[in-house]
C-alpha cells in the first residue's frame, strides 16, 4: 500500500485532551461537572432506603452547594448540585460528596474517586500537504476506566485565524473510534490548527493542535 509522508516531520503524533462533562454510571457512583454544576448519580444499590440527600463539601467540611435531594431517573437517584463556575475543576477534585442515606447512615466519597470525564485521543501528523488527501484516527474513551465511547460524534476543522473549513464530520464505531478522511485545502501554507470536537456519551470535548501546511513537492511516496 501507498503511504505519503511530508518530508521528514509526517511522524504520527498522539494528542489527548480530557475536560468535564456528562455522564452517568449504571452500577457505581459517579458525577460529572458541566458549566458550574456537579450531577452526582446515585445506583439503587447504594440508597435502598429511598432517595438520598446529597452534598458538596470543600477540603475544610464548608458547603460547596445546598444539601438537594436526588430524584428518581431510569437507573437510580440523581441529584444536581449548584456549585457555580468559579470553582475550577482542578479545585473541585479535592472536594467530597456527602449522601445521607437515611436511618442515620451517610457515605462520604471524594470528587477525584466518582469523577467521569471524557478523554479524546487523536492520531495524526504534524505536517500535511495542501490540496492532499489527508486521515486521522480519534479514539473516545471513559477517563475513569478506559472504556470506549461508542457513537460519539467528532467534527475536524482547520482554523486559519478567523477562517474555519470544516473537515469532517461523522461518528465513532462500537470501539469507541472513526477514522476520519479529508482533503486537505489548496493554498494557505504555514502555521494552522486542527481543532477537533465530539460530543460523546460522557459529554462534549474539544482540543486545537499546531499543524504545518506544506507544498504537495514535499511530499515523498514510499510502498511498503
Amino acid at each position: 500500500f501507498a503511504i505519503a509522508l511530508v518530508a521528514a516531520t509526517a511522524l504520527p503524533i498522539l494528542f489527548m485532551l480530557a475536560p468535564a462533562t456528562d455522564v452517568y454510571a449504571a452500577d457505581d457512583l459517579a458525577a460529572v461537572w458541566r458549566d458550574g454544576t456537579l450531577t452526582v448519580s446515585v445506583p439503587s444499590k447504594e440508597a435502598p432506603g429511598g432517595a438520598p440527600s446529597v452534598q458538596i463539601l470543600d477540603a475544610a467540611d464548608k458547603p460547596l452547594a445546598p444539601t438537594t435531594r436526588a430524584t428518581r431517573d431510569a437507573r437510580g437517584w440523581k441529584a444536581a448540585l449548584p456549585v457555580g463556575r468559579q470553582v475550577a475543576l482542578e479545585d473541585l477534585a479535592w472536594a467530597r460528596v456527602k449522601l445521607d442515606l437515611g436511618n442515620g447512615q451517610t457515605k462520604i466519597v471524594s470528587v477525584s474517586e466518582i469523577l467521569r470525564v471524557p478523554v479524546v485521543r487523536l492520531f495524526g501528523q504534524n505536517s500535511y500537504a495542501a490540496g492532499s488527501n489527508a486521515s486521522i484516527r480519534l479514539i473516545a474513551v471513559d477517563s475513569h476506566n478506559g472504556e470506549p465511547l461508542p457513537n460519539s460524534e467528532f467534527r475536524v476543522d482547520l482554523v486559519d485565524g478567523a477562517k474555519t473549513t470544516r473537515l469532517f464530520v461523522g461518528r465513532s464505531n462500537n470501539q469507541g473510534t472513526a477514522q476520519a478522511d479529508f482533503l486537505m485545502p489548496k493554498g494557505g501554507y504555514g502555521s494552522k490548527q486542527l481543532k477537533v470536537s465530539a460530543i460523546t456519551p460522557l459529554g462534549p470535548v474539544a482540543l486545537e493542535q499546531a499543524i504545518q501546511i506544506v507544498r504537495r513537492d514535499r511530499v515523498l511516496l514510499t510502498t511498503d
